[in-house]
């Protein structure tokens, strides 16, 4: 497609990041609202919940981050050429792996939480871009701005004023809360 129909496939690249933005996101944000109360519905443990709900806030929103940042493969794949693929692999390899460790030792798994999120976060505003440019010139500021910033609006939007609206009350007991986050999270995305 990419060669036959550069516009067809542009579109086609354009509607599948909006529906993985949408999904992934929206996952990432009702896990990060709710993040106790999955942990609760897990664990049943009071401390493991109030320990890991930060923990898995960073990660399911790094997380969503690092889906979107995936599309550049796709495109890639779409124009036939990889070679920046394995340039980017090998530098998130090289300077990924280290601070990982080394965050890890020193702040643990929250700090390993919140370098995923800030590492995530740069790679796809920094390494997209890159490709965009090389792929598409004069895109990526508009894919930004047209196509996938009005999702992340729109849900941040949506998930403050879910957050807001249901409450849970953690003392009942991990079967209602399950159900309730359950229930929170299909009205979320339905």
């Amino acid at each position: 497609v990419s060669k036959s129909n550069p516009k067809e496939m542009i579109a086609i690249y354009v509607d599948m990041t909006q529906i993985i933005t949408w999904i992934t996101f929206s996952s990432a944000m009702l896990i990060s609202i709710y993040s106790q109360e999955i942990f609760y519905s897990l664990t049943g443990d009071k401390k493991a919940y109030i320990w890991g709900r930060e923990t898995l806030t960073w990660y399911a929103l790094g997380s969503s981050i690092y889906v979107l940042g995936t599309f550049q493969y796709y495109l890639q794949n779409a124009f036939g050429t990889l070679r920046l693929y394995v340039i980017g692999s090998t530098l998130t390899l090289l300077i990924q792996a280290p601070l990982i460790y080394f965050i890890t030792m020193k702040y643990g798994a929250l700090g390993a939480g919140q370098l995923w999120f800030v590492f995530s976060s740069i790679w796809f505003l920094g390494w997209t871009l890159v490709v965009h440019r090389i792929l598409i010139p004069d895109f990526h500021l508009k894919w930004l701005i047209k196509d996938i910033l009005p999702i992340l609006i729109m849900i941040s939007l949506l998930s403050s004023i879910m957050g807001k609206m249901i409450y849970f009350d953690m003392n009942v007991s991990r079967i209602i809360v399950t159900l309730k986050t359950a229930f929170a999270g299909i009205c979320f995305l339905s």
